[in-house]
């Protein structure tokens, strides 16, 4: 195929994922959810006649109570979804190629060496650009990637932009609540193991202050030791509905400006999120236990 064909059919691909793409669903259907009700289940027997005590609807009841735990939970699971679509999208787009590429090449070790560089102010390995020789540092890289101006981020004191960028990063880095939440392991919202330290000469007594959150357990087998481990993500579902917010505001910003440029307009009006607050971390607290065999088990 002819490299214009090629090019025509790639601008076609990301036009239709642009066009398509809604930056406020994530927010959206979590409002929907935290508003809506859990429909009226009926089970009947085999001759029709209703079960008003029946194990399933025990078990619908038990769940409903746990309803706003649940929302909670998800509230972060969205922002997740929510953060890492922001990502592809500011590593998309020219030169990279368009949107379909980034979702479907950047996988696993891939993807994960994007959060690390983007967590630690870095531009990301493979996606360096320059302009005369001379290559872009983070922020005028991140400026680029954003509003296709190097020196927009700077000259209009938008840091709190890159910060936004940083912090969700940050949070992508370490997936291990998502993934609890995603394939069910034993899970539960709530507080955190509380652990208390005593020295053996002096008696003083060191505790850590538990988290409240989602907290799971995970299992590691390197033989011949088995590691148990407990872990908590902080959660604060305000925060994260504030932030699925700051997020979809970012990524309508950057659709709106990429559109405009596709249909060649000049000057384009776009809304950024300005005035948040920065700096709160993700908070995460784990705790292992090595289990090994002894020299006498071994004999």
């Amino acid at each position: 195929m002819k490299p214009d064909r090629v090019k025509s059919m790639v601008d076609g691909l990301e036009r239709q994922f642009l066009e398509g793409f809604d930056p406020f669903f994530h927010y959206v259907t979590l409002e929907a959810m935290s508003n809506g009700v859990l429909d009226t289940f009926q089970i009947q027997n085999d001759e029709g006649d209703e079960l008003l005590d029946h194990e399933i609807i025990r078990q619908l009841q038990a769940s409903e109570k746990k309803r706003s735990d649940h929302i909670s939970s998800l509230a972060r699971v969205f922002r997740y979804f929510a953060a890492e679509t922001l990502v592809l999208l500011i590593v998309s787009g020219p030169p990279f190629g368009p949107f379909a590429r980034a979702a479907s090449t950047l996988r696993y070790d891939e993807m994960n060496k994007v959060f690390d560089d983007l967590a630690n102010r870095k531009v990301p390995r493979k996606f360096h650009l320059s302009r005369k020789n001379r290559a872009f540092d983070f922020t005028s890289w991140l400026s680029y990637r954003i509003s296709g101006d190097p020196d927009w981020m700077t000259r209009l004191g938008r840091h709190e932009i890159a910060n936004l960028v940083v912090e969700e990063a940050e949070m992508l880095r370490s997936r291990g609540a998502i993934n609890a939440f995603k394939h069910g392991k034993p899970f539960s919202f709530g507080t955190g193991f509380k652990m208390t330290l005593t020295h053996p000469e002096t008696g003083k007594t060191v505790s850590n202050v538990p988290l409240d959150g989602i907290n799971w357990i995970e299992w590691s087998e390197k033989k011949p030791s088995l590691e148990i481990s407990y872990h908590t993500e902080e959660i604060i579902p305000e925060e994260d509905k504030a932030r699925i917010f700051l997020i979809a505001l970012l990524s309508n910003a950057i659709r709106n400006y990429r559109l405009a440029r596709m249909n060649g307009e000049q000057n384009v009006e776009l809304t950024f999120p300005h005035g948040f607050t920065s700096g709160k971390m993700v908070r995460r607290q784990s705790m292992k236990i090595r289990l090994s065999p002894s020299e006498e088990g071994k004999k």
